[in-house]
C-alpha cells in the first residue's frame, strides 16, 4: 500500500516530467517556427546572374598559354635547358628507350 507522502512524491515527479514535455514541445514549435522563417527568407533570395562568356570558354583554348616551348625555355633556363637537354638524342636512339 502506498502512504500519502509516497503518492505526494509520485505526483510530484510527474508534474515535473509534464512540465519538461510541455517545455520541449513550445521549444520544438519555436524552431520550427523560426526555420519556416529563415527557409523562406532563403528561397526568396536572387539569384545570381550568370557569368559573361568571353568565347575562350567553349574553344577550350587557354589565351594565355605560351606556344613556342623551345623558346621559352632559352629565355627563361638558358644554359640549364641547353645542359640537360644536350644528350637527350645521341645518334639513332633515345635517352628514353
Amino acid at each position: 500500500m502506498i502512504t500519502q507522502s509516497q503518492l505526494a512524491d509520485r505526483r510530484m515527479m510527474i508534474q515535473a516530467a509534464a512540465e519538461r514535455m510541455r517545455s520541449r514541445k513550445a521549444q520544438m514549435a519555436r524552431i520550427k517556427k523560426a526555420t519556416k522563417r529563415v527557409a523562406s527568407a532563403v528561397s526568396r533570395k536572387v539569384k545570381p546572374k550568370k557569368a559573361q562568356v568571353t568565347g575562350f570558354e567553349d574553344a577550350g583554348t587557354n589565351p594565355n598559354h605560351y606556344t613556342d616551348a623551345s623558346k621559352y625555355a632559352k629565355e627563361y633556363y638558358g644554359q640549364r635547358y641547353e645542359d640537360t637537354t644536350r644528350w637527350d638524342n645521341v645518334g639513332d636512339h633515345t635517352d628514353w628507350n
